[in-house]
């Protein structure tokens, strides 16, 4: 076990446990949350364990681009760009145009989403450019941000470029 930015995970995992990562993601997500924050996250890892892990941080560092997929493969460093080519990131929410160009910029070779009914996402786009994408639906991400958007419907209509 380890803890990065204060999340606890397993440093290494000897299977990817798909599961488990988008879980994590989930709680990330429901942290975020709880700091008013846009309730998104991410995780990337291998089979060596998390590459990098992210939150949405619009709100929080009052930035345009920290979507939850961005601060993951930032969270990972230079050193993580090997890494990357054999990973699987987690999300929270369907990947948006500018998460998706990251992920096939950088080569991740699978997406597992855990919500793609809130926003459907770029999913055509990952499977032009050969990444595997795996939707397991977790009502609880869905109802998360359900009510997050109900709250702060101007805060989610910029998310996306205003889509």
């Amino acid at each position: 076990m380890y803890i990065k930015n204060g999340v606890m995970g397993m440093k290494k995992a000897s299977i990817m446990d798909d599961e488990f990562y988008l879980g994590l993601a989930g709680k990330l997500a429901a942290r975020n949350k709880m700091r008013l924050a846009i309730p998104i996250a991410s995780v990337i890892a291998d089979s060596d364990g998390i590459i990098g892990i992210g939150e949405n941080r619009r709100i929080n560092d009052n930035s345009m681009v920290e979507h939850a997929e961005i601060v993951a493969i930032e969270d990972g460093g230079r050193e993580s760009i090997t890494r990357l080519q054999n990973a699987t990131l987690y999300t929270t929410l369907a990947p948006c145009l500018m998460c998706t160009g990251a992920i096939t910029l950088f080569s991740i070779p699978r997406v597992v989403i855990g919500d793609n009914k809130t926003f459907a996402g770029y999913v055509d786009i990952l499977h032009d450019h050969g990444v595997e994408v795996i939707v397991m639906p977790q009502p609880k991400l869905t109802d998360l941000l359900a009510t997050y958007i109900d709250k702060f419907p101007d805060v989610w209509a910029e998310d996306n470029g205003g889509q």
